[in-house]
């Protein structure tokens, strides 16, 4: 049943806090296109030009967790922008997000960046008959240790997610739960670009697995196309691949 009051209650809220859009995307550029998780560079800058000219702000997902954290109400219209699982692909984009000045996070996961393994699926979408073909395809995809530490510009931070892209971490033990965590943390907190978030591979997450982030001060990242109101507990995402998506439909 239409409730008018509800519409002008929402209305409200939205002028009153602004609600904080966090974007993310996966593949970009002509890297493995037709996989599930890729998108254009050009709609990927197309979007975020339609942000800015809309007149939100960039900024970092540190400063987006502050203002959900302090502000009484927010007239401001501020975003930020996060890419998943640390490709090579990723940095195509990062020349173009320096001169708009445009802050990133990536959030990486550990087994990825070590070029150990394929995460789960790109092992799914190019079916590895062996593990020398895994391993090739994970140097060529996924940016090193090296990479992260050395070449990054000083407008991108890095965050958490997960030690080996795992699905199942709804199914873990809290002790299997704990060491996923800290070795994520031990392989990138060192980073002078860390940032204390943790982005649930596959968007998985449950009641523990928030309470075991939160006791070790890690923000936990959701995956769920909502945006954010002034709640610091927990960071929302959109996805840029279904706006992609949705616009081809």
């Amino acid at each position: 049943m239409f409730n008018p009051l509800s519409k002008i209650k929402k209305h409200l809220i939205r002028l009153l806090w602004k609600p904080i859009p966090v974007l993310c995307f996966h593949e970009i550029g002509n890297f493995c296109e037709g996989s599930p998780d890729w998108v254009p560079t050009s709609f990927l800058k197309k979007k975020i030009e339609e942000m800015l000219n809309e007149g939100y702000t960039f900024v970092t997902l540190s400063e987006v967790h502050r203002h959900l954290c302090k502000d009484k109400f927010r007239i401001k219209k501020i975003a930020a922008l996060t890419a998943d699982d640390g490709l090579k692909c990723q940095q195509e984009i990062f020349p173009w997000l320096k001169e708009r000045n445009i802050p990133i996070t990536l959030f990486c996961n550990v087994t990825s960046v070590k070029q150990e393994k394929c995460g789960l699926p790109y092992e799914k979408w190019f079916k590895f008959e062996a593990k020398e073909q895994e391993l090739k395809m994970a140097a060529e995809m996924y940016m090193s240790k090296n990479e992260l530490e050395v070449a990054l510009p000083d407008n991108v931070s890095i965050g958490s997610h997960g030690y080996a892209h795992d699905e199942a971490v709804t199914s873990m033990s809290l002790a299997e739960f704990e060491k996923d965590v800290d070795g994520c943390v031990e392989m990138f907190s060192q980073h002078k670009c860390y940032t204390a978030f943790y982005a649930y591979p596959y968007g998985k997450h449950s009641e523990m697995t928030d309470k075991m982030l939160k006791d070790k001060n890690i923000v936990p990242v959701y995956m769920d196309d909502r945006e954010n109101y002034n709640d610091g507990r927990t960071i929302h995402r959109v996805s840029i691949e279904r706006m992609y998506k949705d616009e081809r439909n």
